[in-house]
């Protein structure tokens, strides 16, 4: 079934979807995400605590996650928007980040193909797992590390000499 849920409010609850569709028509503060066999669409939306997907598509607006997340096998994760993410961000299933900034305050982990686009990208830590391709062409700020093994391809393609800049370790 299909629900909208015009919510601008701060809850401490779980917005929780198994086996259906729902959308999040404003802005939302919530405490957990959890989407099963689902497809969960977001404005505006800040998790304070964790985001759960299983062999689930969720696409926001703007995301802000308060906390370590995890793109699981079969799952998709679509930011038209600014992404955040207070902790660690590892990517198994999908990340489709097509637009604005993205902001990593721990270590982005990539063990799946990633596409990045223009995305304005700003990690303390980068790795990229064996045998997976990191594509980029927007500006692009590692803090403290970057590690790529050697069956690894980081694809780089700065905007500009001005604003395409790697800056930190790589």
């Amino acid at each position: 079934a299909t629900q909208s849920t015009p919510v601008s409010a701060r809850t401490t609850s779980t917005l929780a979807v198994e086996y259906g569709r729902a959308d999040v028509a404003s802005s939302l503060v919530v405490a957990s995400v959890r989407a099963v066999d689902s497809t969960l669409t977001l404005a505006s939306t800040e998790v304070t605590a964790t985001v759960d997907l299983v062999r689930a598509t969720a696409s926001a607006q703007s995301l802000s996650l308060a906390s370590s997340t995890t793109i699981g096998t079969g799952s998709i994760l679509s930011c038209s928007g600014s992404l955040s993410v207070q902790g660690d961000l590892v990517v198994i299933g999908t990340l489709q980040h097509s637009t604005s900034s993205m902001l990593v305050s721990g270590q982005l982990d990539l063990r799946s193909n990633v596409n990045l686009g223009t995305t304005s990208l700003r990690v303390d830590r980068l790795v990229v797992a064996a045998s997976r391709v990191l594509q980029h062409s927007g500006t692009l700020a590692i803090v403290t590390s970057g590690l790529l093994t050697s069956q690894s391809t980081f694809v780089y393609s700065p905007p500009s000499a001005a604003s395409g800049v790697v800056t930190g370790p790589l």
